[in-house]
């Protein structure tokens, strides 16, 4: 009603029907508030219903009757809450009046869930989440393991967390490892230590880790070239190696300085001898025998 330039609302109260029998109550009219019962009935009640609440109506929860202090029942409408949650996840119960929100809501992905539900977050498909006691628990998801083989590639399709195994074309079955080229299958060493192989066009390497050492005294850890792993050697073998290697390098120099300046003297004696042997105004046409291949310049 407009009442002193205001527009003032008010709840009716409608006469109590909780004492009529459920086949005798009428529905409101169009228009009208009320439900009516087409039976005589009282609309008091008891000291012992003092306090009580009763849904008289089957198919509106939401319509309740309360008997008050005056022994009256007071009929009226339930008013539900503002809920957090959207229309189109409220939850209705049956017999209740008021929708609720789901009990589990996912903040990564803005998500509402039920109780007992299960799901792949969307920020990352390898964590598995589930509505427990109305709260979101998460975990990661545990892989098996797989062996595909040479002519297949591991991928891990879109929106999912493990790995599969995916066949493979010729071409794309072969690998590139150090500008070297090599196909579905093939197997090779690195170096002493590393064994690679090529599967599913992917270079797969191992790498073989050596155990600890731990060498007596007397001994000394040493790396035989070919060898990946080091081995104990007695420190007297281990020297005899180290000087075998440096004498055998240092005759090599010594004998290549020898024949370098036993050259260079012999070189310096052929020189000397064609200039004692040959006069003044001769010259060496060879140097094959100098005393006989001098001539004389002209003048």
């Amino acid at each position: 009603m407009c009442q002193d330039g205001r527009l003032r609302c008010e709840h009716n109260n409608c006469p109590g029907v909780a004492s009529c029998p459920q086949d005798s109550v009428r529905q409101a009219d169009p228009g009208s508030c009320c439900a009516t019962c087409i039976e005589e009935f009282t609309t008091g009640c008891s000291q012992a219903d003092l306090g009580k609440v009763t849904r008289p109506r089957v198919d509106d929860p939401c319509f309740y009757c309360e008997c008050k202090e005056d022994f009256m029942w007071i009929c009226q409408k339930e008013e539900c809450p503002a809920l957090a949650c959207p229309p189109d996840v409220q939850i209705f119960n049956v017999g209740k009046c008021c929708p609720e929100c789901p009990p589990c809501f996912d903040v990564s992905d803005a998500s509402f869930h039920l109780e007992g539900d299960q799901w792949s977050a969307k920020t990352d498909p390898c964590l598995a989440c589930s509505c427990t006691s109305g709260e979101v628990r998460c975990q990661m998801k545990q892989c098996e393991p797989i062996s595909c083989g040479a002519w297949e590639q591991v991928v891990v399709p879109e929106g999912q967390c493990c790995r599969v195994c995916q066949p493979l074309s010729m071409s794309d079955a072969s690998c590139t490892y150090q500008d070297n080229t090599y196909q579905a299958g093939d197997e090779w060493s690195a170096d002493e230590c590393t064994s690679c192989s090529c599967l599913g066009g992917q270079v797969s390497c191992n790498y073989r880790q050596c155990p600890q050492l731990t060498c007596r005294r007397d001994e000394t850890p040493v790396t035989t070239p070919g060898q990946c792993c080091p081995v104990c050697q007695k420190v007297g073998i281990f020297f005899y190696t180290v000087v075998k290697t440096v004498v055998k390098t240092a005759v090599k120099m010594v004998v290549k300085i020898v024949v370098k300046t036993v050259v260079k003297t012999v070189v310096e004696i052929v020189v000397k001898n064609c200039s004692e042997h040959c006069s003044e105004n001769c010259s060496k046409n060879s140097s094959e025998n100098c005393s006989e291949n001098c001539s004389r310049n002209s003048s």
